[in-house]
């Protein structure tokens, strides 16, 4: 018998064909260079938002209930706190701060090591709603920035700034005597791109805008102790509206995308205090002075739950990569998070208190998720013309950490 004998030939020739295929499989051998078709995902997988909602691990499509839950549920706009359900009309409004990235070992975008120092990112979120009867409008606006430097020779910048701002009109009415509620909210998200040269002279600016169309849904069994609600996001493709790029080496992106979304959440209210009393919406009749003449019970603890479902962004990239330069395929497939909560007032008309832990799913193919634990506590101020309210929160995960004030109402 014949021993046979590999021809280096042969092997180098055998190689070349079995080492992209190896590549292919383990992702990759070498990060690939961006390329300007890709498009940039905007996708922020932790919960950010107004303090009460973070403190219960992000439920909230279901409790949904005032300016707080803008954030989240649009339906919110319609579905008044127990206490103004007699009123004909009744205004609520809400201001959150939130800081992340606290320290050099978080990664807010759960994307892995990256070769940039990123400062801390500030969020803002605030909203103002009014109630006129059965109907409910309200105005909502949520900001974030954050900076990335980069000290090594081969940068292509000195630093570089993202900004997101996303401001929403939102209009819904109560329908069946307020067991069911809708509402609708069309809002304009923007994303800025700003570059700094390592001469600390070049500017190259970029900013892209859109229009979104989001839709929420609340059942409120009256007498019952439990609530429903849904959320549907459409997707939205920021396209670039305006562009100063000369003389710069970066590759520019041409467009910015956010997946849709669909929610469904539930709540179950435990305690004396009634979870869904009929709003009167300013009746004058007599079953609507009796109820809200009576002094209302203030002790409940709840449990939330909600499901959310997030759609694929085809050809996309994650943003944080691009400031490298390079690709990071994004939202190749869909994404699930489960979020859970409780809360409590367990010191009547003075605090409350909640809990909450959530899975934030990963947008990347080589990365896992990761499982957050979230708390909150609500204090009531000392009265001012109107009730004060003020919020502290956390969110813990592994490499992340968000501290989270806010100021609003006390219902």
């Amino acid at each position: 018998m014949r021993s046979r004998v590999c021809h280096p030939i042969a092997i180098v020739t055998h190689l070349a064909l079995v080492l992209p295929l190896l590549c292919w499989l383990w992702q990759p051998c070498h990060a690939q260079d961006y390329e300007p078709s890709w498009s940039l995902e905007a996708f922020r997988g932790p919960v950010v938002g107004a303090a009460d909602i973070v403190g219960r691990g992000g439920s909230c499509l279901a409790i949904a209930e005032g300016a707080s839950s803008l954030f989240c549920q649009p339906a919110a706009v319609v579905n008044r706190n127990a206490r103004n359900g007699g009123e004909f009309f009744d205004w609520d409004w809400t201001l959150d701060w939130l800081n992340v990235n606290l320290g050099d070992w978080t990664d807010v975008d759960n994307r892995g090591p990256s070769v940039f120092e990123r400062g801390m990112d500030s969020l803002i979120n605030a909203s103002f709603s009014l109630n006129f009867g059965r109907f409910g409008i309200a105005l909502s606006l949520y900001g974030s920035s954050f900076e990335v430097q980069c000290h090594e020779p081969s940068c292509d910048f000195a630093s570089a700034t993202a900004s997101t701002i996303n401001g929403g009109f939102v209009f819904g009415y109560a329908l069946a005597d307020g067991e069911l509620m809708l509402a609708t909210e069309l809002s304009f998200p923007r994303t800025d791109i700003s570059l700094v040269g390592n001469d600390g002279d070049a500017n190259p600016k970029l900013a892209l805008n859109t229009v979104q169309l989001n839709s929420g849904l609340l059942w409120r069994p009256q007498k019952e102790q439990f609530r429903v609600g849904l959320v549907a996001r459409l997707p939205a493709h920021q396209e670039v509206i305006s562009a100063q790029v000369e003389n710069t080496p970066m590759l520019m992106p041409n467009r910015v995308l956010a997946p849709w979304e669909l929610g469904v959440g539930a709540v179950y209210s435990f305690g004396p205090r009634r979870l869904n009393p009929r709003p009167s919406f300013g009746d004058e009749r007599s079953w609507a002075r009796d109820q809200y003449s009576a002094p209302m019970f203030r002790e409940y603890w709840l449990i939330a739950a909600d499901l959310l479902l997030f759609g694929a962004s085809k050809h996309a990239s994650s943003l944080a990569a691009w400031f490298e330069q390079t690709l990071q395929p994004a939202g190749r497939q869909l994404s699930l998070s489960l979020r859970l909560g409780a809360e409590a007032e367990f010191w009547p008309d003075v605090m409350r208190a909640r809990i909450g832990s959530y899975w934030e799913p990963s947008r990347y193919d080589d990365i896992d998720g990761r499982l957050h634990v979230t708390t909150s506590v609500d204090l009531h101020l000392p009265d001012f013309i109107w009730p004060w309210r003020f919020t502290a929160g956390a969110d813990l995960a592994p490499n992340y950490f968000n501290l989270l004030l806010s100021l609003g109402l006390w219902h």
